[in-house]
């Protein structure tokens, strides 16, 4: 009961955090998962001061019940299986802390036969560094609670809604930037017809079609400003707010400049072939000055730059 394998999964066996005779010790499993790193073990050169070792995964629910439970009594407590009658101060022969002079490990004979007993080794197992870590990680979290917002939010028609782009883009050959086309509080639109499918694109035509005065957005950007931006109140470098596009930049740190205004033409509805006819990919059709950025979108050549500012644009309906 005292082996490395009967410790980390005990079974059925009375031990400590049972919760009642007989029942399950299933609540403080883990999945376990070993990475060696390193060259091979050379045997002719065991002290070559190269780094070799074994990084252990363990993915559990609740660490204080599972990976924390498990190391404090399972692995290094001698009275975790009482009804077994361990050696006193024993613990897991392989990942154990022990001390020479107390360590001790029990191996039963069959037949009646004494056992063995070795004493007196120091623990195989140096811990280097450990990290408790969230998956999916809390960015990723954060980001499924921003979609079930979205999901629920109140639907405005197209020509009122503010649009982003979705990555950061180069400004040129230093600043990063993010674009923004925001609509003037007077966008002319009727209310949704929210049972109807299509009513964003509805809505759109029906203004493009009918409307006397157009919509117009104010096209602005975003300059990344790495000394004064902060995320969780601390500042990071520019490469992090290039690489997190789902992390927002905060206004009031990296106000946007209006640029230009853009205003929708009347009646200028596209069929579907025509507007296949003038879409295009910013990705295929952007200079190295005005390239998209981060790691997901951009060319190896042009990930890493010397950014101190950012930016984003968007759109979101088509009319058809």
């Amino acid at each position: 009961m005292g082996a490395h394998r009967r410790r980390i999964n005990p079974r059925g066996q009375p031990v400590t955090g049972q919760g009642q005779p007989g029942g399950s010790n299933n609540t403080h499993r883990l999945i376990r998962r070993g990475l060696p790193y390193g060259p091979a073990y050379d045997p002719t050169q065991p002290y070559g001061g190269i780094e070799r070792g074994l990084l252990g995964y363990f993915i559990n629910s609740s660490i204080e019940n599972q990976y924390e439970f498990v190391l404090g009594h399972w692995v290094n407590d001698s009275e975790f299986a009482w009804s077994v009658g361990l050696p006193p101060k024993s613990k897991d022969p392989m990942i154990g802390t022990r001390d020479p002079a107390e360590s001790i490990f029990v191996i039963p004979q069959a037949s009646g036969s004494p056992p063995i007993k070795i004493t007196g080794f120091s623990s195989f197992v140096t811990t280097k560094a450990a990290a408790y870590c969230f998956l999916p990680s809390i960015t990723a979290v954060r980001t499924l609670a921003l979609v079930q917002l979205q999901a629920y939010q109140t639907i405005k028609p197209c020509q009122q809604l503010r649009y982003w782009s979705t990555v950061p883009f180069r400004h040129g050959p230093i600043d990063v930037v993010k674009h923004s086309a925001t609509p003037p509080p007077d966008n002319p639109a009727h209310p949704l017809q929210r049972n109807k499918p299509n009513a964003l694109q509805d809505e759109l035509i029906r203004h493009l079609q009918g409307n006397s005065k157009m919509s117009s957005f104010d096209f602005g950007i975003q300059f990344l400003n790495a000394g004064r931006m902060t995320y969780w109140g601390k500042r990071r470098d520019a490469n992090f707010w290039i690489e997190n596009a789902s992390v927002e930049w905060d206004e009031a740190e990296a106000p946007f400049h209006t640029v230009a205004r853009l205003t929708l033409l009347p009646k200028s509805q596209l069929g579907l072939d025509a507007g296949a006819a003038t879409y295009f990919d910013v990705t295929g059709h952007s200079t190295p000055d005005t390239f998209p950025s981060g790691a997901l979108i951009a060319p190896a050549g042009l990930r890493r730059l010397p950014a101190e500012k950012h930016a984003r644009a968007g759109s979101g309906c088509d009319p058809g």
